[in-house]
This record gives structure tokens, C-alpha cells and sequence, in this order.
């Protein structure tokens, strides 16, 4: 049997993650991986920590370091789970060489700080193809639809007639007939075609059967193939466990992520103002290269049309109260998933 790997982010999600894939396939054949970006808030690392103590566990925490040299990729680091802590060594060295990741279009962090080390390490710790890896997925709408990405989840929207609330029962459907051929696979998806097929409908259809052949190639499954809770259910689930995540509002994955929308970037700037400031100096280092991107080379929010460097967003948060960016986050709808504090190394796959 191939190895079972959670790969977990210092939140509620992945980690309830951990206790569903001990019963499903045995402590003894399952890992546990933490990519470490350095700028996640401490309390994500204390329950990285209390978490292998509560599960009585070995988790394998990985820290990209970033060769300066054109032509050499990211590696990665294994360090002591123990000894874990924000640290800006990585982000240093990855925009010295690429300059500052930017949204959208320019998350080449979670790639290189995440994805790639992963991959890495897992090929050399297991061998290519000799592992799975879980992705905390939870089984709802919005996060069983990222398990398609944002453009086939669409198709199975407009052109299939499969809502969001659906896209994840349809996904597991779809690896059952994976299983047994691709032929099975692809007359599966073709049954919700309701026009003939033609050759526009072939193609989409060979996307859809495409993706699932991927994922399953590369390894990637998801939590809600396995558990059936969603956002609130996992959260009753940790109040009833010894430990749980306990970080201020707004603060998962890294605290200044370039996805969080300008209310929440300026509400943080007041919560937590020694780490905006450290941020601040991280991303004005004059070292960090131009690398001729269309806009300024310093932004790296976007806020509708406006894209906005952090200083300018660092300046314009202590402009007004602390409340008032606090009631301007109450009211936003539709965040990002990173925003909510949801990122991974699935993320960019899409």
C-alpha cells in the first residue's frame, strides 16, 4: 500500500484531518508533513507542536531555503518540530531571487514555499509515485468545488448542471469509476451531458476526466472523500479535544498573505502591529530585484482595480480607528479561501 501523507497547515481543518486518517488507515501508515513559510503567527506553530503531542505523533516540518543561483530550484530543510518559529529567512531569500509574490497572478510563494519542497521531500523520502497526499478538504460547497479548481468547477457548473454543494460527492463518484478504467470514467461524465457531445463537449468532457486522472497520478485525495463535516462540525469537533487552534482573528497562514482583502491587511496592522512592522521592513529590502512586471514593482495586493503595496496599505490603516476596519471585515462576503486562513499546497494546481 502506497504511503498515506497528511499534509497539514496549522489549522483546524487539516489537523482534525489527522485523527480521520488514523482511523481509516492506522497510525503506522500514515505521515505527517508541515511546510513551514516562516510567517505564519505563533500560535499556528504552538498547535503544530500541541498537536503531536495530543495525537502522539512525528511531524515532519519543512522549510524552504532558496539557492541564489539562476537555474537551481527551492529545497527544502528539515527542521525540529519543536524548534519551530516565525522566521523570514525563507521569504528573504525567495523574492531576493523572484521578487515579491503578487496578487493576482504572482503566488509563487505557496509554489515554492510549499508545493515544490513537498514534492521533493516526499519523492526522496517514499519514491515518485509511491505516496498519497490528503488535502484538507472539507465536505461543503466552496471547498469540495476547489477540488476541480476554479475553471472545471465552472464547466460543472454552467455546462453540466452540477452545483457547488455537489461537485464533491460528483468527484469522489468519479474516482470510484477512475478505478475501475478511464472508459468508465469518461462514459460517467459523458451520462451528464444532455446535448449531443460534439467536439466542444468531447473536450470539455475530456478536461473534466483529465483532472481526475491527475490528481490520481500525482496523489492528491481529499478530506471530505472520507469525512462528511463541514466548517462547523470540525470546530464543535476540536471543542471537544484537549487542545485547539487559538490565534487571533484573521491571523491563519501567513499573517500579511498577499490573498487577505485591504480590510483585513489593516485591521491586522493594528492587532498585531510589531509583526506588520517586521513584514514592512521584509518587503522595502532594496535588495529584492524589479523584475519587470506591468505595475508598480512594490504592489502586492490587489484591492478591485487598485493594487496596492503594503506600505500604502501599512499608511492608510492608522488613519482610521482600529473599529473601523474591524467593522468593515464583518461585512465582507465572498473571501478568498486563503484569506479565511485556507491555504495549501494543492493551491496551485489550478
Amino acid at each position: 500500500m502506497k504511503k498515506q501523507i497528511a499534509s497539514i497547515s496549522g489549522g483546524r481543518t487539516s489537523h482534525y484531518m489527522i485523527d480521520k486518517l488514523i482511523e481509516v488507515f492506522g497510525k503506522e501508515n500514515v505521515d505527517f508533513i508541515f511546510c513551514n513559510t516562516g510567517a505564519e503567527h505563533k500560535g499556528t506553530y504552538d498547535f503544530v507542536q500541541a498537536t503531536a503531542l495530543h495525537f502522539d505523533i512525528d511531524i515532519v516540518c519543512l522549510t524552504m531555503h532558496m539557492p541564489q543561483e539562476e537555474g537551481i530550484g527551492a529545497k527544502y530543510v528539515v527542521e525540529n518540530i519543536a524548534n519551530i518559529t516565525g522566521d523570514y529567512t525563507a521569504f528573504r531569500e525567495l523574492m531576493t531571487k523572484y521578487g515579491r509574490p503578487f496578487n493576482p497572478g504572482g503566488k509563487f510563494c505557496t509554489d515554492q514555499l510549499k508545493t515544490q519542497i513537498y514534492r521533493k521531500y516526499c519523492n526522496d523520502a517514499y519514491g515518485k509515485g509511491n505516496y498519497v497526499t490528503w488535502i484538507g478538504y472539507r465536505d461543503e460547497p466552496r471547498d469540495a468545488s476547489r477540488s476541480w479548481g476554479h475553471t472545471l468547477s465552472a464547466t460543472l457548473t454552467k455546462w453540466l448542471h452540477i452545483e457547488k454543494r455537489d461537485q464533491g460527492e460528483f468527484y469522489k463518484n468519479c474516482s470510484i469509476k477512475l478505478a475501475d478504467s478511464i472508459g468508465e470514467l469518461f462514459n460517467y461524465v459523458s451520462g451528464y451531458v444532455v446535448d449531443p457531445l460534439g467536439e466542444s463537449g468531447y473536450n470539455r468532457v475530456n478536461k473534466i476526466v483529465g483532472k481526475v486522472v491527475r490528481n490520481d497520478q500525482i496523489g492528491y485525495r481529499f478530506l471530505f472523500e472520507i469525512s462528511d463535516f463541514n466548517k462547523e462540525d470540525i470546530r464543535a469537533w476540536w471543542r471537544t479535544q484537549s487542545i485547539d487552534l487559538e490565534i487571533p482573528d484573521h491571523c491563519g497562514n501567513c499573517v500579511f498573505c498577499i490573498e487577505k482583502t485591504e480590510n483585513q491587511l489593516s485591521y491586522l496592522c493594528h492587532t498585531q502591529k510589531p509583526l506588520a512592522d517586521e513584514w514592512l521592513v521584509q518587503v522595502t529590502n532594496p535588495e529584492i530585484p524589479i523584475k519587470g512586471r506591468k505595475f508598480n514593482e512594490e504592489a502586492m495586493y490587489h484591492t478591485g482595480p487598485i493594487k496596492l503595496t503594503f506600505k500604502e496599505i501599512y499608511d492608510k490603516a492608522f488613519e482610521q480607528p482600529q473599529e473601523y476596519w474591524e467593522s468593515r471585515v464583518s461585512h465582507e462576503k465572498r473571501l478568498s479561501p486563503c484569506a479565511e486562513g485556507s491555504c495549501d499546497l494543492y493551491g496551485g494546481e489550478d
